[in-house]
Formats: structure tokens, C-alpha cells, sequence
């Protein structure tokens, strides 16, 4: 009867966030997705390192993802809604591939791993937004 029960609950719980994602989906896809909703926030990352530009990773309609390669170092902002927040994700890394080239012993290096997600309500300003974590992601590149 437990086991039922169990079964039971985890079938609404996925049935439910099946039906939320598809309705999430289909609402920004009325508004051109994520690209589009946020082309403002974008456009400001897009310009975050005017020597490198960024290479569009992943453009689905609940996730666009920007990314940056540099001779050592490898970084990326993701942008997904869930509910009524924005959430930004940062992650930086070591370009393993490009130090392996250059005969540097990665394992000899120091830990460079940062990532890190800030949420928002989708209703603040976009460039409040971006200013607020331009200069985290600078604080966290710094350190």
C-alpha cells in the first residue's frame, strides 16, 4: 500500500513539472525565447570582453549560452527561467586542450574552477541586472 502510495506521488510530481515546463516553454517561445526576452541582458555580455567576443553554445527557448576561450582559460553565462526568476549562471575553467598544446602540466596548476548562479525576478530592469553581476563575475575572475 506504501509502495503505491509512493508511486502515486512521484507520478503527480513529475506529471506537474512536465506540465509547467511545456507551459514555461510554450510562453517564452511566444516571446522568441530567451534570446529575445533577455536580448538586452545579452547584448551586454555580448560586449563584456570586447577582444574576445563570445560564441553562442546553446540557444533552446528555456536556455541561451554564451562562452568565451582564452589561451588558459575557458568561461561561459548561461541564462534559464524557472517560475518568475531569471537565473545567470557563470563557470570558469582551465582551456585544458589549449595548455595540453602549449606542454603545460595541468595538474601542476593551481585550482581555477569558479561557477557560480545568481536568480532574479524576470521583472527587474535588465541592466540592473547586468551591473549587479558584471562585478561579481569580476570579483570571482580577480580572486
Amino acid at each position: 500500500m506504501i509502495w503505491l502510495l509512493l508511486i502515486v506521488i512521484i507520478g503527480f510530481v513529475i506529471y506537474n513539472f512536465t506540465k509547467y515546463t511545456k507551459e514555461k516553454n510554450i510562453d517564452l517561445g511566444s516571446v522568441g525565447g530567451i534570446k529575445n526576452k533577455y536580448k538586452e541582458l545579452i547584448n551586454y555580455f555580448d560586449d563584456f570582453d570586447t577582444n574576445n567576443l563570445p560564441r553562442v553554445l546553446n540557444n533552446d527557448v528555456n536556455f541561451y549560452q554564451i562562452g568565451w576561450a582564452g589561451a588558459t582559460t575557458l568561461a561561459s553565462i548561461s541564462l534559464f527561467e524557472v517560475a518568475d526568476k531569471i537565473n545567470i549562471e557563470f563557470e570558469l575553467q582551465y582551456n585544458i586542450p589549449a595548455l595540453k598544446r602549449n606542454n603545460i602540466d595541468v595538474s601542476s596548476l593551481p585550482s581555477t574552477h569558479k561557477k557560480k548562479t545568481w536568480s532574479y525576478s524576470n521583472t527587474i530592469s535588465q541592466v540592473e541586472i547586468y551591473n549587479s553581476v558584471s562585478r561579481e563575475i569580476e570579483y570571482l575572475c580577480s580572486n
